[in-house]
């Protein structure tokens, strides 16, 4: 992810969603077992947890 997102490496999950509306990314989030926060910069909201075991993020583009 830029650098416009504020994130540090590994953040991020080898498999990234993207939505659009940001209200959508915590519905999303709210799927993924063990989710945390990664970003909300910009209100652009990152999300990183596990869906069914494997390891994933989501992220809003705005």
């Amino acid at each position: 992810m830029g650098i416009y997102l504020r994130a540090e490496p590994g953040d991020y999950a080898e498999r990234v969603l993207v939505a659009g509306d940001p209200g959508r990314l915590t519905r999303l989030a709210h799927l993924l077992d063990d989710h945390r926060l990664v970003t909300e910069h910009r209100g652009l909201l990152g999300f990183t947890g596990f869906y069914h075991g494997v390891e994933v993020s989501v992220q809003a583009t705005g």
